[in-house]
């Protein structure tokens, strides 16, 4: 099927949704995804579709059938979810706490209230949860303030200090070619005594200088 009808299709779901006609959008939903489950080429757009999916199922008073779409399918597509992660978290959030998985709920409420964050205050956390011990977590907010950082010459600092944690945090959960990689990627002052201090480590541990 050609974009066009996807984007016919995707133009009635959304009209049929501002309407409040969610039986009629959630049948249309699903035939998007049929379409895009078959070839996918659009992951983000299929991202986008399962959230509105979602959100559907939940005006139609149907919070377990959002909650298991959330957990069974929609993760398949977490390397796109970046792009509505916020959105996918609060849906999680309404489903879990009307189906009883209150834990659930509130996990995916903070993590909805953590994407708040700027760029500056997810730096923070990463390194507050970095000291802590607590590597891997501090991984989703090194790469946030990474990306959120306006690459200004005033928040160059910033820049580096993010880079430089995540390749830290990296290093101790063993992750050296990773950490070589984000090194040798990101713009940063390569002339800097902590960036050749890491990069050494990078390069001992994997065998080969930079």
């Amino acid at each position: 099927m050609s974009d066009k009808t996807l984007n016919e299709l995707d133009g009635q779901a959304d009209s049929l949704l501002s309407h409040d006609h969610y039986a009629q959008a959630l049948s249309i939903l699903d035939d998007m995804i049929a379409i895009e489950e078959k070839g996918p080429n659009h992951p983000q757009f299929l991202l986008s579709i399962c959230l509105r999916k979602a959100h559907a199922l939940l005006e139609l008073d149907r919070p377990k059938d959002a909650y298991r779409f959330l957990i069974e399918d929609t993760p398949k597509l977490s390397q796109e979810r970046h792009a509505y992660e916020k959105r996918y978290w609060n849906l999680l959030a309404q489903a879990g706490e009307s189906t009883g998985h209150g834990a659930e709920a509130r996990d995916a409420r903070a993590s909805a209230q953590e994407l708040s964050l700027d760029w500056g205050t997810s730096l923070e956390r990463a390194e507050e949860l970095r000291l802590a011990g607590r590597d891997e977590e501090s991984l989703a907010f090194y790469e946030r303030s990474i990306r959120m950082n306006p690459g200004e010459l005033a928040t160059a600092a910033a820049l580096e200090n993010a880079v430089f944690g995540k390749a830290r945090a990296l290093l101790s959960l063993g992750r050296k070619d990773d950490a070589k990689r984000l090194l040798l990627k990101t713009w940063i002052n390569t002339n800097s005594k902590e960036y050749q201090a890491l990069l050494d480590d990078v390069g001992a541990a994997t065998g080969g200088g930079a």
